[in-house]
């Protein structure tokens, strides 16, 4: 475990302590932020997204509350499970903020090597975005410290996958996944894109069926929830690898409930429930790295996406903010009223 000596800020992640990628371990998670918009496709603002998911995680912070402090006695009881457990803050560190401008080839080469740092200590990178083409270093950076086989999770309403967006040319939000394929940072096969709108440009769709990637419309997730789509096409990218990068597009929310992102036309899309399942799923997997990206906390005032996001990376980090309570006793889940 890394053993960075400055104190707890209250402007950081959680409220953790700063740090640099010198001062993490293996088992530790740098948070960094990246406040990139310079391929920003759509409606600006999301250069803001770093500060507003660091302010957000301030309000579930119970760290210097009596009522979760376990020498007090107390701590959490799950309802659905029966378990408890108590909150800590231990290997989570603040980075603070890559520094971007206006040459995208500097600002890649930055994001390359500050995630790659983080990676390279044996730490999990978590990264507060930003427009989505920083996907594409984040990544590179992570396979920079590990090349091993990589599975890759795309929680988006769109594919990524085109080959060149007029004004933007070939490296932006909307070409960073096909990008990182062909310079073969990843393996295709080991490609689930999830939660995507239905129609879909026809370059995309037939470089997916060329390449074998997994698409998860979401329809499918509507109709069959999360689950049952995500994890059986995880377990098929996660067969022989060596563990998931998983970068969370907060445009896959339906707009009428997830304001706060650059893309007006998702009128239809998954529900905050819906997405916070996912990133309970990807809780329990071999994580490598993750972003989430494309808020833009100026397009909702009321905060709630920014709030998603927050609550969104805690459950990703639930295993490592809360342990089993020394004292209290596990007792049984609250009856299901649909059980009778």
């Amino acid at each position: 475990m890394g053993q960075p000596s400055p104190a707890i800020q209250g402007d950081t992640f959680l409220r953790s302590p700063r740090a640099t990628a010198a001062d993490l371990g293996p088992g530790d998670v740098g948070v960094i932020g990246i406040g990139h918009e310079l391929t920003k496709i759509s409606r600006p603002g999301v250069a803001y997204g770093p500060a507003a998911i660091r302010a957000a995680t301030h309000q579930v912070d119970w760290g210097g509350s009596e009522y979760a402090a376990p020498d007090h006695g107390n701590g959490f009881v799950d309802i659905t499970t029966g378990r408890s457990f108590v909150y800590h803050r231990e290997g989570v560190y603040d980075l603070g903020d890559v520094l971007v401008g206006p040459d995208l080839n500097v600002n890649r080469e930055r994001i390359r090597e500050a995630v790659g740092a983080i990676a390279k200590a044996g730490a999990m990178p978590m990264i507060l975005g930003g427009d989505h083409y920083l996907t594409h270093p984040a990544t590179t950076g992570v396979v920079d410290a590990d090349p091993g086989k990589l599975a890759f999770l795309s929680l988006d309403m769109h594919m990524d996958l085109g080959n060149k967006v007029p004004e933007f040319g070939t490296h932006n939000g909307g070409t960073y996944l096909r990008r990182l394929i062909e310079d073969g940072s990843i393996d295709p096969a080991r490609v689930v894109i999830f939660g995507t709108e239905p129609t879909v440009f026809r370059e995309e769709w037939e470089f997916v069926q060329k390449h074998g990637i997994q698409v998860i419309p979401a329809k499918y997730v509507a109709t069959h929830g999360v689950e049952a789509t995500l994890k059986p096409a995880l377990d098929k990218a996660l067969d022989g690898a060596d563990g998931l990068y998983a970068t969370l597009d907060i445009d896959v929310g339906a707009r009428s409930l997830v304001p706060g992102t650059g893309n007006q036309n998702g009128v239809i899309g998954l529900t905050p429930q819906q997405m916070v399942e996912v990133a309970e799923h990807v809780a329990t997997r071999p994580l490598k790295g993750v972003d989430i990206v494309e808020l833009s906390p100026p397009l909702d005032q009321s905060g709630a996406t920014s709030g998603l996001c927050a609550v969104m990376l805690l459950r990703i980090l639930r295993p490592r903010l809360y342990g089993p309570h020394p004292t209290l006793f596990s007792g049984t889940a609250a009856p299901n009223p649909a059980d009778g």
